[in-house]
Formats: C-alpha cells, sequence, structure tokens
C-alpha cells in the first residue's frame, strides 16, 4: 500500500518568506519596513474574505523575523 502524504497542498506551496510573495509593490514596501523596524502593529491584517493571503502573509513574516 502507497504511503499517504498527508500535507496538504495549500501549506506545501506556501511562500516562505515575504520576498517570495506576489504583492503588490506598495504592500510589499509596507511588509518590508514592519520587519526592518522589528514593531508589528496591532492589526495588521484584516480582511472578511477567505484567500487573501493573511495567514501566508503572517507565516511569511514570521519566518523571516526568526531568520
Amino acid at each position: 500500500m502507497a504511503q499517504i502524504n498527508s500535507t496538504l497542498w495549500v501549506e506545501a506551496f506556501r511562500p516562505v518568506s515575504v520576498k517570495d510573495m506576489v504583492l503588490p509593490s506598495d504592500f510589499k514596501k509596507f511588509f518590508n519596513k514592519v520587519m526592518k523596524s522589528e514593531e508589528i502593529p496591532n492589526l495588521l491584517l484584516s480582511s472578511p474574505t477567505p484567500g487573501t493571503g493573511k495567514t501566508s502573509i503572517a507565516k511569511a513574516i514570521v519566518h523571516d523575523l526568526r531568520s
């Protein structure tokens, strides 16, 4: 019996860092500024629409701040 890969497709192909994200240039500048200052605002991301990249950018910022 073949082993089933338990990794979700979304997790397997999620961008790892902010530089890997496909974002408008003004958003990318803002997130780079946040990472450079290492001060994260209380309300960084807000959108009622699913699939807009909130979790992806949050995970990318955490990854970049840790490395």
